[in-house]
């Protein structure tokens, strides 16, 4: 990644190092030396490089798949976008606008958002990728699921802790990624989570909404995000 942004002739670059359990790094120790062999590589370079570190604990944002994590972008450009997911947009936005020397970054950026100007600059992408621009008016109407399901608390309890990793398996047993070239991507595939680490529950509260196209796939991943989830009764320490 690195020698290509450096080929391209750029200054500057923002880079996200996802660390936690459904990262590639799952150390913080490890994701810090990273991110300054980064930094110093860059310096080499000419590139002045900021590695922010973000938690991959838990899944960021509410939606995880294809296509609904295209519906929770656009929520996200129409300015209802989940706060954990547009804490880490706004970081690295800001770290971007200040190596160009643009002040007040953080609130040009929640005036794009405001006033429609960055919901219609991704439209414009669409259309000049040759996409259905319309799909984004009300994206529910296409890749409807076939089936869904909801997964619920079986105690009271706090969310103690997310395997972020094994939800990702899970995806990919519901078609939302490949285990070899040939298979077949299912856009409608995905999962809707409703908790974070910390939340208090109930038991019968709604903590994920499970969708695929196939049954016999989503009973599979059901199994699997389930033992995702720990409750306890304690308060966990957050990071």
């Amino acid at each position: 990644i690195m020698s290509k942004k450096i080929a391209e002739g750029i200054r500057g670059l923002v880079l996200d190092i996802k660390v936690g359990n459904g990262a590639f790094l799952p150390r913080l120790e490890d994701a810090q030396s990273l991110g300054e062999l980064l930094k110093s590589t860059g310096n080499t370079h000419g590139v002045n490089v900021y590695p922010a570190i973000t938690n991959m604990d838990e899944p960021l944002g509410n939606m995880a798949g294809n296509w609904c994590e295209i519906i929770e972008s656009v929520q996200c450009l129409k300015g209802d976008g989940p706060s954990d997911l547009m804490d880490v947009v706004y970081h690295l936005g800001e770290k971007a606008l200040e190596m160009i020397k643009i002040d007040n970054s953080r609130e040009l950026m929640e005036e794009s958002i405001t006033n429609g100007t960055a919901l219609q600059i991704f439209k414009d992408m669409v259309i000049a990728h040759g996409g259905d621009v319309n799909s984004l008016i009300d994206p529910k109407k296409i890749h409807t699921p076939k089936y869904s399901t909801e997964i619920t608390a079986s105690i009271d309890g706090y969310i103690s802790s997310i395997n972020t990793l094994l939800l990702g398996k899970a995806l990919v047993e519901m078609g939302a990624g490949r285990k070899k070239i040939t298979d077949h991507i299912d856009p409608s595939a995905g999962f809707t989570i409703h908790v974070k680490c910390g939340n208090f529950v109930r038991k019968g509260d709604n903590l994920f909404t499970c969708y695929c196209a196939s049954s016999k796939k989503l009973n599979t991943a059901v199994k699997m995000i389930t033992k995702s989830i720990e409750i306890s009764s304690k308060s966990p320490k957050l990071p």
